[in-house]
């Protein structure tokens, strides 16, 4: 293990996923290893979520994570031939500040890989498919800039507010037309 004083601090990750399916939203967790009970426990990560439509739902937000965390996404599902499959990923956050993709939800063998790195019986250069340097290693999903100003849309409640603004002034625009309507229809 790392010396605690040596770690840098947790890295800032920006996560944007749309999902189509209600029971698949999309979330991220760190992965953790609960001892007592043998098994990988789910840390999920609070993330806002805005309906775009009746079956359209977009999931995002910041998380924080430190080298040699375990991360696990979900950006949704799909169906194929009546099978459903979860798009998952797991990725290691290594010391340059990314997130290195590790394994796929339907990757067995990457999930044995996580369970014995997290439980402390493999070591993490061990944990990709192939041999590479936890120290080196990059990837494109990079860490937000130390001091990120996030422009996120406004909570739901402003969001809420807005829709109904604009459907009162839509119903307004409906009732006018049909009272000219009505209107023109009296005279003929």
């Amino acid at each position: 293990m790392r010396d605690a004083m040596s770690t840098p601090p947790p890295f800032q990750f920006a996560f944007d996923a749309t999902s189509t399916m209600p029971d698949a939203l999309p979330y991220v967790a760190r992965l953790q290893w609960n001892a007592t009970l043998n098994r990988i426990e789910h840390q999920l990560f609070p993330l806002q979520q805005e309906p775009l439509s009746a079956t359209h739902t977009r999931v995002f937000g910041h998380f924080r994570a430190s080298p040699m965390d375990i991360i696990e996404t979900r950006r949704g599902a799909i169906t194929r031939k009546r099978k459903r499959l979860d798009l998952i990923s797991w990725f290691l956050v290594v010391p340059r500040g990314c997130l290195v993709l590790i394994g796929e939800g339907h990757d067995t063998t990457a999930a044995e890989r996580i369970r014995k790195f997290l439980s402390g019986t493999l070591p993490v250069n061990q944990l990709g498919h192939q041999r590479w340097d936890f120290d080196t290693a990059a990837s494109d999903w990079t860490a937000l800039p130390s001091d990120p100003r996030p422009e996120w849309p406004q909570p739901r409640a402003g969001f809420l507010e807005d829709r109904r603004k604009t459907l009162l002034r839509e119903l307004r625009e409906i009732e006018s037309e049909l009272r000219q309507l009505k209107g023109s229809h009296s005279h003929t």
